[in-house]
């Protein structure tokens, strides 16, 4: 099972274009695909065609940018093909599995602190004041 995604995948803006969207899959992809081998970012320079880790971990971050060739590479020293590493079912699996985890924890939030605020499909008590923030006092 996946932990939810790194501060740095969460943090990152929504992509703009398909090509953004495709690279960020890529990413996902290559990197569980690495941990699931058990292997190290360094195993991955020399497929990527790069000399330091620190390379290898800004392209898995989306701060550098692939080529066809070193994805390619990367997925045959993975032992995968480029088709699996662009399919994005998994990272969007990732999501809502992360989007419900979320949900469960807001909703005990909101139990333990008798917030009864909406955390998706709960219906909300005409005329309730939600819990803005802990100073906030309704106005008379």
């Amino acid at each position: 099972m996946r932990t939810l995604l790194s501060a740095d995948q969460a943090n990152q803006t929504p992509p703009d274009t398909l090509g953004e969207y495709t690279e960020r899959v890529l990413n996902y992809n290559v990197d569980a695909r690495r941990k699931q081998l058990k292997r190290t970012q360094k195993s991955l320079m020399q497929p990527m065609g790069v000399t330091s880790e620190g390379a290898v971990s800004q392209r898995l971050k989306g701060i550098t940018h692939w080529s066809l060739i070193s994805a390619v590479n990367v997925a045959q020293s993975l032992d995968t093909s480029i088709e699996k590493l662009l399919d994005d079912s998994a990272m969007k699996m990732e999501i809502e599995r992360q989007a419900v985890a979320l949900r469960v924890q807001l909703d005990q939030i909101n139990q333990m602190t008798g917030n009864k605020k909406a955390t998706g499909d709960t219906p909300v008590a005409s005329g309730e004041l939600l819990r803005l923030g802990l100073n906030q006092r309704p106005s008379d």
